[in-house]
């Protein structure tokens, strides 16, 4: 049963690692929502405008005119990426569920077992609160680009780049979560593993 057993542990290690290997960075131009962002009270010229200030957002006549000839075709091509953010996010969020699952799956296997799960606990705990951040950033970046598409961009340009600088922002930081929650998996779950492997040798 034991031998059984570790042979079940070794397994898994190797699933998740090629299931979270799989799961890549965001390409240079994918943005991920996950599903629709809970409306908020305010409207997207408010949202912007705070995003102006907090980015102190300002405009010189020369790039003020660029971007006013340019942002309907950028709202355009920001349409596009939008319409594959659903499948794209689903996929995403589908492996970090998977891996939580079977972490789980885990556990009740060493709790029949009668083995210590509190190492397994702290790990599946960390492990969904960075899962948790990686979803409410999603729906920041899903607002911030929604916001970004809406605006009336030719009357009001700054809040067109408000709008575009903090969706930049957002995904920079969806990338190192990304990599966070990767490199999670592949260290300190795969640790885990062969702390609790060791233990079950031991007895």
């Amino acid at each position: 049963m034991k031998t059984r057993f570790l042979a079940v542990l070794a397994i898994f290690v190797v699933v998740l690692c090629l299931a979270i290997g799989k799961n890549q960075v965001l390409a240079q131009e994918e943005v991920l929502p996950l599903e629709a962002a809970a409306p908020t009270e305010a409207s997207p010229n408010e949202r912007l405008g705070k995003l102006k200030e907090s980015l102190n957002i300002t405009l010189d006549q020369e790039v003020r005119a660029s971007t006013v000839d340019r942002c309907v075709s950028a709202q355009l091509n920001i349409k596009k990426i939008r319409k594959n953010l659903e499948v794209i996010s689903q996929n995403r969020v589908a492996v970090y569920q998977t891996v939580e699952n079977r972490l789980i799956a885990v556990k009740k296997r060493l709790l029949l077992q009668e083995y210590d799960t509190s190492l397994l606990d702290l790990v599946i705990a960390s492990y969904q609160r960075q899962v948790g951040q990686f979803k409410q950033e999603i729906e920041t970046y899903k607002q911030q680009l929604d916001d970004t598409v809406v605006v009336d961009c030719k009357t009001y340009p700054e809040l067109f780049r408000a709008g575009l600088e903090a969706a930049r922002e957002s995904r920079k930081t969806l990338v190192a979560t990304s990599l966070t929650i990767k490199e999670f998996v592949k260290s300190d779950i795969k640790n885990a593993f062969e702390v609790i492997r060791q233990k079950i040798e031991a007895k």
